[in-house]
């Protein structure tokens, strides 16, 4: 609003409309735009709440006049089988680089015993915390930001990772945790899902990577159970 109260715009930052979504700090960015950060609920593959499991710290870059242009989201222990856990974001900061830090907790119940994390996540002025990442279209970068693009997840014998039918064709690379590659796929042109076989995985973390046009179109993380 301005001096008088007069609403200049209103934008919704949550990427879900679930209760308990709450927004805590805004930052001046060195480039005149607002960094907003987040604690917001996710929501599962048939778009339901995943409860207290379900819980993310968010970034969002925002300009004056309320434009959004870009959101990272990021958990620690969502999706992970028999955690049951909630994350809270409690603040960020902004450096002179135009990188943000993300700072929070997690109440971790189970498995026994309860116990507390601290936690932070960074990202570069574009809101990458994977390189390389680049800014797109508006298109692309709806496309970068949907919701969910692993399914199911954990898995155990086969992945399904969502893509984008309207981009060209690329590659899939998976990483484990400690970032050493682990296998390569082909996109194929206008392809819209590729199934992964994951049976021969080690059980845990890994990255799932998506280039297409010679640039990242996403990121996500997948855990494997057997």
């Amino acid at each position: 609003r301005d001096s008088n109260f007069n609403l200049i715009f209103a934008q919704r930052l949550s990427p879900t409309k679930w209760a308990a979504n709450l927004a805590n700090d805004l930052i001046l960015s060195p480039d005149g735009n607002w960094i907003v950060s987040e604690s917001t609920a996710l929501v599962g593959p048939d778009f339901s709440w995943l409860g207290s499991s379900g819980w993310a710290g968010c970034l969002t870059k925002i300009t004056s006049d309320g434009d959004i242009l870009w959101q990272t989201c990021d958990t620690i222990h969502w999706n992970i089988p028999g955690v049951l856990s909630e994350e809270t974001a409690s603040g960020h900061v902004v450096l002179p680089s135009g990188s943000s830090i993300l700072i929070g907790f997690t109440n971790r119940y189970k498995p026994s015993p309860a116990r507390s994390f601290g936690w932070m996540f960074k990202v570069d002025a574009n809101g990458c915390m994977i390189e390389p990442c680049s800014v797109g279209t508006e298109e692309e970068v709806e496309a970068q930001t949907a919701a969910l693009r692993l399914y199911p997840n954990p898995a155990s014998q086969t992945v399904q990772v969502l893509l984008n039918g309207s981009l060209g064709a690329g590659k899939l690379t998976i990483f484990n945790g400690l970032g050493s590659l682990v296998a390569v796929y082909d996109i194929e042109s206008e392809a819209q899902t590729k199934a992964v076989d994951v049976s021969s995985l080690a059980r845990g973390l890994y990255f799932f990577q998506a280039m297409r046009g010679g640039k990242l179109f996403f990121t996500e993380k997948g855990f494997v159970q057997h």
